[in-house]
């Protein structure tokens, strides 16, 4: 598992697979109740309904980190 997956796991406090956090961030993304947010060179992502923020990079579309809300 990469860096990546280990720190979204640690900030969420799951224990999901690479193939598991790609369908959540998909899920997050395609919920129409989803609210999306510029700043700076980051996208915010909120679902209120999972409670779950995604900061995603806005030049190369990379999950940067998920954090619990």
């Amino acid at each position: 598992m990469n860096l990546k997956c280990q720190r979204v796991n640690e900030k969420l406090k799951v224990d999901l697979s690479r193939a598991e956090i790609e369908t959540l961030v998909q899920d997050i993304l395609g919920d129409e109740q989803t609210m999306l947010e510029k700043r700076g060179k980051n996208y915010y992502v909120t679902s209120l309904a999972r409670h779950t923020r995604l900061t995603i990079n806005s030049f190369n579309f990379r999950l940067i980190t998920a954090d619990c809300i």
